[in-house]
């Protein structure tokens, strides 16, 4: 079975975590949106490991929303999110709507928001939503999508040590204990990614 990395994990636990967060991320406005649970993220063939699916009641129609993260922009991702998206409306027989997360601006100026195939005139086209998190720095910032303060490291060009504490300060407002302490450890393994293990 293929090793799922730590910052794979993390992103996986953190979007059980901040459902709310990622909903409100997605769509800003939430009243018409009611979430019945999440669908298990694999599918029946192999290497389809999904990152996340939420079930929802959106204006009273019922759908799936599958949820691509990537720190990296990659058309072969676009193919796999393509072939996801198909499987999963097979699977389910429900609409989903697949988004794509891109969590790291890097040195990248183009992020795809579809898989195209071309031969000669014909073309084919399927787009995807997709979230540029960095320019929702500030919705997190302000704690209005605190769930996902563990994503600010990610987020900044060069984050220093005063983007952990900032991380802290939003962690440390939610009062479920618990909750609190996973998101920490959230943190932790994000950050890696930026930093080292004895700055840590």
């Amino acid at each position: 079975m293929k090793q799922i990395n730590p910052l794979d994990r993390s992103l996986k636990v953190l979007a059980r975590m901040a459902r709310k967060s990622f909903i409100k991320l997605i769509m800003p406005d939430i009243k018409g949106v009611t979430f019945l649970g999440q669908k298990s993220p694999y599918l029946d063939i192999p290497e389809q490991r999904l990152d996340e699916v939420y079930h929802l009641v959106i204006d009273d129609q019922e759908a799936l929303v599958n949820l691509e993260f990537q720190t990296t922009p990659s058309y072969k991702v676009t193919r796999r999110t393509f072939v996801q998206n198909a499987l999963l409306t097979e699977a389910e027989g429900l609409p989903v709507i697949s988004v794509m997360i891109y969590l790291e601006r890097g040195g990248y100026r183009h992020f795809p928001d579809c898989y195209q195939v071309s031969v000669g005139e014909l073309e084919n086209r399927f787009t995807f939503q997709t979230i540029r998190l960095w320019e929702h720095r500030k919705r997190i910032e302000e704690g209005e999508l605190l769930e996902l303060a563990p994503l600010l490291v990610l987020i900044k060009d060069k984050p220093g040590e005063e983007t952990l504490q900032k991380e802290k300060e939003l962690i440390n407002r939610i009062e479920d204990q618990k909750e609190r302490l996973d998101l920490l450890s959230v943190a932790v393994t994000v950050a890696h990614r930026r930093f080292n293990k004895e700055f840590l």
